[in-house]
């Protein structure tokens, strides 16, 4: 009996160590370094996990940032300023009792063109200064539509 109540102890003992602990990875399409107004997906390549909560920093008018939270396996995100901004994911096992987090930094660059008439005058126009890629699309094809050369920066 004693060595029956052993065997079903160590039973026990494998079987609850057999659970896997989560851990946390973050996959970027098209990579961690984006242009401004550019979508980028995030995927979780985490292993041992069933759910997942994702904090995306973001920036504000001023110097300060907030963070957006987001659920699910893949989230699409779109930043409207240029910097380096942390993306978090926590990924959670099956039972909810164990999980793991991972950050990792995203670069988002400003686009600018400088843009040059035959005369000479030059204007710099950035994306970081318009509040959609529409209205900066529009503003450099002014400058392309009245003779100006426009080159990317």
């Amino acid at each position: 009996m004693k060595r029956l109540l052993l065997v079903l102890f160590i039973a026990l003992i494998g079987s609850y160590s057999c659970k896997k602990e989560p851990k946390a990875c973050i996959e970027f399409s098209p990579s961690q370094t984006v242009n401004i107004f550019e979508t980028i997906t995030l995927k979780s390549c985490s292993d041992n996990s069933e759910s997942y909560s994702w904090e995306i920093e973001q920036p504000l008018l001023s110097l300060e940032s907030t963070h957006e939270i987001y659920s699910g396996n893949v989230v699409n995100h779109v930043w409207e300023a240029p910097g380096n901004f942390t993306v978090s994911l926590t990924a959670v096992s099956k039972n909810e009792k164990k999980q793991d987090i991972t950050s990792e930094t995203v670069t988002v660059k400003d686009i600018c063109y400088k843009c040059t008439s035959s005369l000479g005058s030059e204007y710099l126009e950035c994306a970081s200064t318009y509040l959609t890629k529409e209205e900066f699309d529009k503003q450099v094809d002014y400058w392309l539509t009245n003779g100006y050369t426009c080159n990317l920066q």
